[in-house]
């Protein structure tokens, strides 16, 4: 029974108009920084309708999980404040969502100078 179920999806023409392409990209691969600290990857993760802000260390794989309100820039500059105070500002910072507003986010990471 699977395998004519397979067969008359297949032939559906709606469906092969919209189906994926059986071409595996390969993975890109990152390189690891020499420093710790020098490129860190950020993102937002939601459970019991409450957000983190999550970051980890390419090199080191430090991760900081803070617990936030929103997703408001100013308040994940506020919390990323103190990070970067103990660890130092990253030469990297890599983020799949849109959450900062380039503007606010480039004065932070600026060398020596905080909002």
């Amino acid at each position: 029974m699977a395998s004519d179920i397979k067969k008359e999806i297949n032939n559906f023409k709606t469906f092969e108009k919209y189906r994926r392409s059986n071409i595996i990209q390969p993975l890109l691969r990152d390189e690891v920084p020499m420093l710790t600290f020098n490129k860190v990857a950020l993102d937002i993760a939601e459970l019991d309708r409450k957000y983190y802000l999550i970051l980890v260390d390419y090199m080191s794989r430090l991760l900081e999980i803070i617990s936030i309100v929103s997703k408001d820039t100013k308040l994940l500059i506020k919390n990323l404040k103190p990070i970067f105070a103990r660890f130092g500002i990253p030469q990297t910072v890599i983020s799949e969502n849109n959450y900062f507003k380039i503007v606010e986010f480039k004065s932070l990471v600026e060398v020596g100078h905080f909002i």
